[in-house]
């Protein structure tokens, strides 16, 4: 079970594959959604938001697509998941003063430490250890 929404994981998921596919030239969106197994409209606005929040570059055109920024920042899995977390906003359930006062602090102190531990992984680091062809271990040593 994971502690990500689908969302998150699936911008995660995105991002590597385009830092992966994007050595040679633009991924397109199309490229990225066979790839990634979904319609392409699947994915739109999520990669739309990753290019507001400057982790990738939307190019424009025939032989356009996304690729990560131009920075010298590392883009983390942390600042990933927070993007396509706050897609996800505004899903408000109701819930018991119980949830409300012990449940969910409980469980948002430990969503922030799950967030602070994936910012200590850089979406570089993570492909260099696909490429090398080590076996990914849900540690993901880096």
């Amino acid at each position: 079970m994971s502690v990500l929404r689908h969302k998150a994981i699936l911008g995660i998921g995105a991002v590597l594959d385009i830092a992966i596919h994007s050595k040679n030239g633009p991924v397109a969106a199309k490229q990225l959604a066979k790839r990634l197994k979904l319609p392409p409209r699947h994915l739109e606005s999520l990669l739309q938001a990753f290019v507001h929040q400057e982790i990738l570059n939307g190019v424009r055109g025939p032989r356009g697509g996304y690729t990560l920024r131009n920075t010298s920042t590392p883009i983390t899995l942390g600042e990933v998941a927070r993007v396509a977390l706050s897609l996800s906003r505004g899903e408000a359930p109701v819930y018991s003063e119980m949830m409300e006062r012990i449940v969910l602090p409980t469980i948002s102190g430990l969503s922030d430490d799950f967030l602070k531990n994936l910012d200590s992984k850089t979406i570089q680091s993570v492909v260099e250890l696909a490429e090398s062809g080590r076996e990914l271990s849900p540690a993901m040593e880096t």
